[in-house]
């Protein structure tokens, strides 16, 4: 199994459980290092870490499946991407994508908080007229979100909305965001 974009593991460990190897490729050394933290915090040993951005001329391995979740937002050319993703996957390439991008639906927060209009990133709708205009077979399954993630405090909406938003906590925008989603 390989997982695209493996981020800190929301994924991988939850997959790990579940099959004999999983290959991790993490770009960001930030995110590399909360999953590796949480890989030895649970103890898993059949998960390999690669410090990788995708495509990669050099990576030669093949899986039997290939999983990229949440990680195909913000590359620029998808096509290569996919392509890579489909050479490397000997059995099946799975995508995992919001209908909207992360960050989407706080587009109006965003603006009057930094100023400036959101520049929205492509998600699930502009995934699938890609594979049509790549006359690639696919098949389309819509699943809820985790009731995990769901906010249930003022102060975890502060949070999300800070973290969508990219601000540094404490910061006048913060500020900002937290009095416009008072008053709102």
């Amino acid at each position: 199994m390989a997982r695209l974009g493996a981020g800190g593991g929301r994924f991988a460990l939850r997959i790990a459980r579940r099959v004999r190897r999983l290959v991790a490729i993490e770009p960001s050394a930030a995110m590399r290092d909360v999953l590796t933290q949480a890989i030895s915090a649970v103890g898993a040993t059949n998960i390999d870490v690669h410090d990788l951005r995708w495509p990669s001329a050099t990576w030669t391995e093949g899986a039997e499946v290939a999983l990229a979740a949440h990680c195909l937002y913000d590359i620029r050319e998808v096509g290569p991407s996919i392509e890579a993703i489909e050479r490397h996957a000997h059995r099946l390439c799975v995508v995992a994508l919001a209908q909207f991008a992360r960050g989407t639906q706080l587009a109006t927060l965003f603006e009057v908080t930094h100023g400036e209009p959101l520049q929205a990133l492509p998600a699930l709708k502009e995934f699938v007229a890609l594979l049509g205009a790549y006359h690639r077979p696919y098949q389309l399954q819509l699943v809820r979100g985790d009731a995990a993630d769901a906010v249930r405090t003022h102060d975890e909406a502060y949070a999300l909305a800070g973290r969508l938003l990219r601000l540094q906590p404490g910061s006048a925008k913060d500020a900002r965001m937290r009095a416009l989603v008072d008053e709102w």
